[in-house]
Parts: C-alpha cells; sequence; structure tokens
C-alpha cells in the first residue's frame, strides 16, 4: 500500500463518517419536520402557509438525504469495480 492509497483510504473514512454524521442530522430534522408539519397547531391562514412551508423544507432535506445516500452508493460501487479490476489485472499477470 502507498502513502497515496493511504491517504486515499483515510480521506474516504473521514468523509463516510461526516457523511454518516450529516446523514443522522438531516434524519432527525425529517422527524422534527414531519411532526411539526402533521400535528403543528395552525388556528388561521399565516401560520398554515408555515405548515406548508415546513412540508416544502422537508421535501427538500429528504431530497438532500438521497443524494448523499446515493453518493455513498456510487462510491461503494466504484470501489468495487476497482478491486475487481485488480484482481483481473492479477490474474492476467500470473499468467
Amino acid at each position: 500500500m502507498t502513502v497515496k492509497d493511504k491517504t486515499e483510504d483515510s480521506l474516504s473514512i473521514s468523509l463516510y463518517d461526516d457523511r454518516e454524521i450529516i446523514l443522522s442530522k438531516l434524519n432527525e430534522a425529517i422527524g422534527f419536520l414531519h411532526e411539526k408539519s402533521i400535528s403543528g397547531r395552525v388556528n388561521n391562514e399565516k401560520k398554515e402557509t408555515v405548515r406548508i412551508n415546513w412540508f416544502k423544507t422537508m421535501g427538500y432535506i429528504c431530497s438532500v438525504y438521497n443524494q448523499i445516500k446515493r453518493d455513498v452508493e456510487l462510491e461503494d460501487l466504484k470501489k468495487e469495480i476497482d478491486n475487481l479490476k485488480e484482481m483481473i489485472e492479477n490474474d492476467f499477470e500470473r499468467k
């Protein structure tokens, strides 16, 4: 393993940890906004606008959450492809 590999590994671990923290916070925000938008007290038309904005915000946060999850999945697939390429190259070198 080269220094570059070690740096990339530690960077990906750091990014993964940061993503997990971000996903956790987004998940909390989604739960809060869902609760507020469903059971928040709305007595007049102005407050109904606030409820609508809660739903819009929750939709946006869900979109960001899904985008981060998709990025993680794509990175995992890239790693898997790189590992398979390396295995194939090693197999050809042995022959």
